[in-house]
Protein backbone atom coordinates (compact mmCIF):
# COMPACT_ATOMS: atom_id res chain seq x y z
CA UNK A 1 0.00 0.00 0.00
CA UNK A 2 1.25 3.43 -0.86
CA UNK A 3 2.89 5.30 2.29
CA UNK A 4 4.38 8.15 3.28
CA UNK A 5 6.74 8.87 5.82
CA UNK A 6 6.11 11.80 8.26
CA UNK A 7 8.14 13.24 11.45
CA UNK A 8 6.47 13.26 14.54
CA UNK A 9 4.17 15.37 16.49
CA UNK A 10 3.01 16.00 12.34
CA UNK A 11 2.30 12.14 12.15
CA UNK A 12 -0.09 12.27 14.79
CA UNK A 13 -1.86 15.57 14.24
CA UNK A 14 -2.57 13.55 10.55
CA UNK A 15 -3.99 10.73 11.94
CA UNK A 16 -5.71 11.66 15.22
CA UNK A 17 -9.35 13.44 15.16
CA UNK A 18 -10.56 16.55 16.87
CA UNK A 19 -13.77 15.92 18.68
CA UNK A 20 -14.87 19.23 17.63
CA UNK A 21 -14.69 18.48 14.01
CA UNK A 22 -14.51 14.97 13.69
CA UNK A 23 -11.72 15.65 11.28
CA UNK A 24 -8.03 14.97 11.56
CA UNK A 25 -6.10 18.21 13.58
CA UNK A 26 -3.81 18.51 10.72
CA UNK A 27 -4.94 18.13 6.95
CA UNK A 28 -2.47 19.13 4.83
CA UNK A 29 1.35 17.72 4.91
CA UNK A 30 4.29 20.37 3.74
CA UNK A 31 7.17 19.19 1.32
CA UNK A 32 10.04 20.94 -0.03
CA UNK A 33 9.34 18.82 -3.51
CA UNK A 34 10.52 20.46 -6.86
CA UNK A 35 7.65 18.50 -8.56
CA UNK A 36 4.06 17.80 -7.34
CA UNK A 37 2.67 14.33 -7.16
CA UNK A 38 0.56 13.29 -10.36
CA UNK A 39 -2.66 12.97 -9.67
CA UNK A 40 -2.49 9.02 -10.54
CA UNK A 41 -0.87 9.41 -6.69
CA UNK A 42 -3.75 10.58 -4.98
CA UNK A 43 -6.07 7.94 -3.05
CA UNK A 44 -5.34 6.20 0.08
CA UNK A 45 -2.23 6.30 2.15
CA UNK A 46 -0.58 5.13 5.15
CA UNK A 47 1.27 7.15 7.64
CA UNK A 48 4.73 6.28 8.55
CA UNK A 49 5.92 8.18 11.49
CA UNK A 50 9.92 8.36 11.08
CA UNK A 51 12.20 7.90 13.65
CA UNK A 52 12.80 11.96 14.44
CA UNK A 53 10.56 13.63 16.36
CA UNK A 54 10.73 17.57 14.97
CA UNK A 55 10.71 18.77 18.71
CA UNK A 56 10.65 22.53 17.56
CA UNK A 57 7.50 21.41 15.76
CA UNK A 58 5.98 19.58 19.00
CA UNK A 59 6.77 22.77 20.89
CA UNK A 60 4.96 24.69 18.51
CA UNK A 61 2.35 22.49 18.72
CA UNK A 62 2.34 22.56 22.52
CA UNK A 63 2.15 26.60 22.52
CA UNK A 64 0.22 27.58 19.99
CA UNK A 65 -2.73 24.99 20.22
CA UNK A 66 -2.86 23.94 24.01
CA UNK A 67 -6.41 22.79 23.42
CA UNK A 68 -4.93 19.53 20.78
CA UNK A 69 -4.24 16.70 23.35
CA UNK A 70 -0.85 15.87 21.86
CA UNK A 71 1.02 13.06 23.74
CA UNK A 72 4.09 13.47 25.27
CA UNK A 73 7.44 13.35 23.35
CA UNK A 74 8.08 9.80 24.92
CA UNK A 75 4.50 8.43 24.04
CA UNK A 76 4.31 9.17 20.31
CA UNK A 77 5.12 6.28 18.43
CA UNK A 78 8.04 6.72 15.63
CA UNK A 79 9.71 4.51 13.21
CA UNK A 80 6.32 2.35 11.77
CA UNK A 81 2.68 2.86 10.40
CA UNK A 82 0.74 5.13 12.52
CA UNK A 83 -2.29 5.66 10.93
CA UNK A 84 -4.26 6.06 7.11
CA UNK A 85 -5.21 8.84 5.22
CA UNK A 86 -6.47 10.07 1.93
CA UNK A 87 -4.23 12.22 -0.70
CA UNK A 88 -6.23 14.15 -2.21
CA UNK A 89 -4.87 17.08 -4.25
CA UNK A 90 -1.84 19.47 -3.78
CA UNK A 91 -0.84 23.12 -3.84
CA UNK A 92 1.55 25.31 -3.78
CA UNK A 93 1.70 28.78 -1.79
CA UNK A 94 3.48 30.00 1.54
CA UNK A 95 2.03 30.35 5.21
CA UNK A 96 -1.76 31.91 5.11
CA UNK A 97 -2.90 30.34 1.60
CA UNK A 98 -4.73 27.87 2.76
CA UNK A 99 -7.12 28.02 5.74
CA UNK A 100 -5.55 24.99 7.45
CA UNK A 101 -2.89 26.81 10.16
CA UNK A 102 -0.46 23.83 9.21
CA UNK A 103 0.29 24.92 5.99
CA UNK A 104 3.27 26.49 5.49
CA UNK A 105 4.31 25.31 1.86
CA UNK A 106 5.95 25.38 -0.42
CA UNK A 107 3.83 21.91 -1.34
CA UNK A 108 1.22 21.17 0.30
CA UNK A 109 -0.47 17.57 0.12
CA UNK A 110 -4.23 18.13 0.98
CA UNK A 111 -5.15 15.14 3.16
CA UNK A 112 -8.70 14.01 4.10
CA UNK A 113 -10.36 11.23 6.33
CA UNK A 114 -7.22 10.83 8.95
CA UNK A 115 -7.68 8.12 10.93
CA UNK A 116 -4.44 6.12 13.34
CA UNK A 117 -4.19 2.86 12.87
CA UNK A 118 -2.63 -0.43 15.35
CA UNK A 119 0.99 0.18 14.93
CA UNK A 120 3.18 -1.20 12.83
CA UNK A 121 7.05 -1.04 13.25
CA UNK A 122 8.86 -0.87 9.65
CA UNK A 123 11.61 0.94 8.11
CA UNK A 124 10.20 4.40 6.30
CA UNK A 125 11.89 6.25 3.27
CA UNK A 126 12.07 9.61 1.30
CA UNK A 127 9.04 10.45 -0.76
CA UNK A 128 6.23 7.78 -1.41
CA UNK A 129 6.86 4.15 -1.07
CA UNK A 130 5.03 0.68 -0.55
CA UNK A 131 4.41 -1.39 2.44
CA UNK A 132 2.67 -4.50 3.39
CA UNK A 133 0.11 -3.45 6.24
CA UNK A 134 -0.36 -6.22 8.21
CA UNK A 135 -3.07 -6.15 10.45
CA UNK A 136 -6.84 -6.35 9.70
CA UNK A 137 -8.53 -2.69 8.60
CA UNK A 138 -11.20 -1.67 10.89
CA UNK A 139 -14.58 -1.32 9.29
CA UNK A 140 -14.19 2.88 9.60
CA UNK A 141 -10.74 2.08 7.98
CA UNK A 142 -12.18 -0.22 5.10
CA UNK A 143 -15.23 3.11 4.32
CA UNK A 144 -12.78 5.66 4.15
CA UNK A 145 -11.05 3.42 0.87
CA UNK A 146 -15.02 3.10 0.02
CA UNK A 147 -15.67 6.27 -0.16
CA UNK A 148 -12.40 6.77 -2.17
CA UNK A 149 -13.79 4.59 -4.66
CA UNK A 150 -16.90 6.07 -5.08
CA UNK A 151 -15.50 9.20 -5.21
Amino acid sequence: MRTLSVMQPWSWLLTNIDPKTGKAFKQVENRDWRYDPKPAMYGPLLVHAGKKIDRDGYNWVRETYPDIPLPGLKELETGGIVGLTIFTDCVRGCAGDLPDPFFFGPLGLIMKEGRGLKFFECKGQLGFFDVTYPHPLSMESVKIWELWAKS
